[in-house]
């Protein structure tokens, strides 16, 4: 998305790009079963409610799930949900990035919500194809656009979501920050253990020394740091997303062995890989 130029006078106001990435849309509907005590993701968790007695807990508040509303879950937030009877929606995983790692929605925002017309929610549906996971477990079926024109109406429809969602009073990042989108585009393209930052500076027209000086000024840390982030993350989404080993996880992220990763992954998060996934993997995929 681009939200580019608006004219104001003889002002010119540019925003930045928007990137949205969808990692899971699912159609849900169960029972009391639906008790997730610990939830944590690297990415924002959106929920298109239909009907039920859902609720959320974060931070000692609850929040209830409300049929027809749209709530957004930022990325890294931690919280509890469950309902006592039953609960209908359609959640979707995604990123919003204006930078690699940079999302729009932070957890410092809390959640957000909105209301959101039931016949909106069940055209995710409707434009759909769908396919059922957890073996022939009818609570979860993926949802994918079954065309172009239905892949266009879902960005269409999720930007529009998210800008209902946004803080009123967000203010987009200094213009500066952008400077480094190629850069960071590089670094998540290619994230992996065996990155050289000096290779990226020279290849993007910098002297290691003067962008990491640069980088540390405008992001308050260093440019290896904040690719050591964005893999952190990147290994986070796995390992709840996918059913790869940490052994599969360290030949593609390029560590020198599973050992490395485990070592690397614990002193950033607290906690193994294998103890990440065990509290966190989405069971149904």
């Amino acid at each position: 998305m681009q939200c580019n130029i608006i004219m104001k006078g003889c002002d010119f106001l540019t925003f930045p790009d928007v990137t949205t990435k969808v990692v899971h849309c699912v159609y849900y509907r169960n029972n009391e079963s639906w008790n997730y005590p610990v939830n944590i993701y690297p990415y924002n968790t959106l929920y298109l409610v239909l009907d039920g007695d859902g609720e959320i807990l974060v931070d000692g508040k609850i929040i209830r799930l409300l049929p027809e509303h749209a709530y957004l879950i930022p990325p890294n937030t931690q919280f509890s949900c469950k309902c006592s009877h039953y609960i209908e929606k359609i959640y979707i995983d995604l990123h919003a990035e204006l930078l690699p790692g940079l999302d729009i929605f932070g957890a410092e925002n809390g959640i957000a919500s909105a209301p959101l017309a039931r016949e909106e929610i069940l055209d995710v549906v409707r434009r759909s194809n769908s396919r059922i996971t957890l073996g022939d477990n009818p609570a979860f079926t993926v949802l994918e656009p079954s065309t172009f024109c239905d892949k266009l109406w879902y960005d269409a429809f999720l930007l529009r979501i998210l800008s209902d969602l946004l803080p009123d009073n967000w203010t987009s990042p200094d213009i500066q920050f952008m400077r480094y989108r190629a850069i960071l585009d590089e670094i998540d393209a290619n994230l992996s253990a065996a990155l050289r930052m000096s290779d990226i500076a020279a290849r993007h027209g910098w002297h290691p020394a003067t962008l990491s000086r640069a980088f540390q000024k405008d992001f308050g840390c260093s440019i290896k740091t904040y690719s050591e982030n964005l893999l952190s993350a990147k290994l986070r989404q796995e390992l709840v997303t996918t059913d790869k080993t940490i052994k599969e996880l360290a030949v593609q992220y390029q560590f020198c062995d599973a050992y490395y990763l485990s070592a690397f992954f614990k002193r950033r998060e607290g906690m193994s890989p294998s103890e990440y996934r065990r509290v966190n993997m989405r069971i149904e995929l």
